[in-house]
């Protein structure tokens, strides 16, 4: 939100206006490989854009940044979707659901967040540090 002080605002411009974008990050598995990966993203991308229900709202052809962010998480995978406005959501809403099935399907794995518990054998002696 921008706040301008009364009659500051001279012109407003609405950068929404022609087309709007989707912006997908992918996290997969740290031990993953990056090339499938990336190469699924481009197919799955292709084939929402000739699918004849979304053809008409989808501008370009998926754009691959390709790695954003290594983290103890995964491997960040940023991708984006130019599509007619307002319709990034319905577009990317579809992609991801294509995208799961196509990951799934090449037994590509995404990250679960998991907690490990290690059982000690003694109890801890508050009085130690």
């Amino acid at each position: 939100m921008h706040i301008f002080p009364y009659s500051e605002a001279q012109v407003i411009h609405n950068r929404s206006k022609g087309f709007s974008y989707y912006v997908i990050e992918l996290l997969i598995s740290r031990s993953g490989d990056i090339g499938p990966a990336l190469d699924i993203m481009r197919e799955v991308g292709a084939e929402v854009r000739e699918d004849p229900s979304f053809k008409p709202l989808i501008m370009d052809g998926v754009e691959i940044a390709g790695v954003d962010k290594l983290s103890d998480a995964g491997i960040a995978l940023k991708a984006r979707i130019k599509t007619a406005p307002g319709m990034q959501w319905r577009v990317g809403r579809d992609y991801l659901r294509r995208l799961k099935l196509a990951l799934d399907a090449a037994h590509i794995e995404t990250p679960v967040p998991s907690l490990k518990l290690a059982m000690m054998d003694q109890p801890l002696d508050a009085t130690k540090s």
